[in-house]
């Protein structure tokens, strides 16, 4: 089965390699019509979007050299956040970011946006000797990485290390609003929906929100990995978001609060 969807989300999509063409009529009706027609158009501008990042990403590239990674889990997305934040470019620009790893996608937002501001919550609990899906294991503890990445950005990155739901209740208590939030963080539904509910408050309107992993573990739908958890979510939001990205990440942007009257 084929997709002319952007090179991530279309692997998410061989049902009938993963033995599982059950799941196809299920996909298909779960996820809504609006979310096909943005993938299908983001995948046909995939090749020109890309290319007009390629200047930006010889330049990101260069100032991560020197860093340490050990994995690269953003880079093949970068071109959406190209063209998502470039409009903020010459803005004084607040992002919050759940769940940050070892920094890859805050740099981005840095070099991207130089006037920007990044509050990074994320409780680092991956450490040395922990081993991912690539089986690559960490050599020292994420949280290490992260500020090693990140300590000659000064105070234009806040690192908040808890659980999500304490950093956002905590920014929430304290009054914080965000132009950009991207999520991150838990990758199951429950938890996804919990975290959006809670970054949705501390979004300013007209603010963009950006989910990962959306077609992640697609094949397990029912188990309820992330997307279930964003459906979900804008399913409780209704009338309050336009769809600005489609594919293995969604991007909404805030057009208004959720209204409790009718």
């Amino acid at each position: 089965m084929h997709f002319a969807l952007e090179p991530e989300a279309s692997k998410a999509f061989d049902f009938v390699n993963l033995h599982k063409p059950e799941m196809i009529g299920k996909i298909l009706a779960d996820i809504p019509a609006d979310w096909w027609r943005l993938a299908l158009k983001r995948g046909l501008e995939y090749s020109k979007l890309n290319q007009q990042a390629d200047a930006f990403m010889n330049y990101y590239a260069d100032r991560c050299s020197g860093k340490y990674f050990s994995h690269d889990w953003f880079t093949s997305k970068a071109w959406i956040w190209h063209e998502l934040l470039l409009p903020y470019r010459d803005n004084a620009v607040d992002i919050l970011e759940l769940g940050v790893f070892e920094g890859r996608s805050v740099i981005f937002d840095l070099e991207m946006l130089p006037r920007s501001r990044v509050t990074a919550v994320d409780h680092f609990v991956l450490k040395a000797g922990w081993t991912s899906s690539q089986n690559v294991t960490l050599t020292q503890d994420s949280e290490t990485t992260f500020r090693q990445n990140t300590e000659g950005y000064g105070d234009r990155v806040d690192i908040r290390v808890a659980p999500s739901w304490i950093g956002l209740t905590e920014l929430i208590r304290e009054g914080r609003q965000f132009d950009i939030c991207y999520i991150d963080a838990s990758h199951t539904a429950p938890d996804v929906m919990a975290d959006s509910i809670l970054a949705w408050k501390l979004l300013k309107v007209g603010g963009l929100f950006i989910w990962d992993d959306f077609l992640l573990d697609i094949y397990h739908w029912d188990d309820g990995p992330v997307g279930p958890g964003v459906l979900n979510f804008l399913r409780s939001f209704p009338g309050t978001f336009d769809f600005v990205h489609a594919g293995w990440q969604v991007a909404v942007r805030k057009t208004a609060e959720l209204s409790l009257m009718s």
